[in-house]
């Protein structure tokens, strides 16, 4: 199986790509995506730990992406509630997902969510199952794919905290 990992250098995407190169034998594509607000440094700490996964687990591919700046899209942050933040990078990071999955031809994304990234429901849609790719969240199992069908809090619920 062919895995598309968004990977961003941080804990959870990190730990993500570790499972994935340390207990399956999938083919690995690993995307940096650089947004406005990021730090300049985290390309260059993706480049570390790849680097570092390559010598001391096994090698896969790694690919780099800019995003365009949007403008603010503000929601509430969950159904139902007054609090507002824009979604607009997180959107247009989730259709880059998809641009770089068919890419690259993937089966699958693989997304290094925690129970912390489940703050808000606003973006576990089934947005991913129409271009038919399975997803893996590796905080619940790297080796059955998930299903979004009973809502984000049910998934929640099977997740580890951080992988610290």
């Amino acid at each position: 199986m062919k895995i598309l990992i968004p990977a961003s250098s941080g804990v959870n995407s990190t730990y993500s790509l570790y499972k994935f190169l340390s207990e399956t034998d999938h083919e690995i594509i690993a995307v940096h995506f650089t947004e406005e607000y990021y730090n300049v440094d985290e390309r260059q700490d993706f480049i570390t730990v790849s680097d570092w996964l390559i010598e001391n687990v096994r090698s896969f591919e790694r690919h780099y992406v800019r995003l365009p700046k949007v403008k603010p899209d503000m929601r509430p942050i969950r159904a139902g509630f007054k609090n507002m933040c824009s979604y607009s990078e997180l959107y247009s990071r989730y259709a880059e997902f998809l641009t770089q999955s068919r890419k690259h031809t993937v089966d699958a994304l693989a997304f290094g969510y925690s129970v912390e990234n489940t703050s808000t429901d606003r973006l576990y849609d089934n947005w991913h199952s129409e271009e038919g790719l399975k997803v893996f969240l590796p905080s619940i199992s790297v080796t059955e794919a998930i299903s979004f069908e009973n809502g984000i809090d049910i998934l929640a619920a099977q997740m580890s905290g951080r992988f610290e």
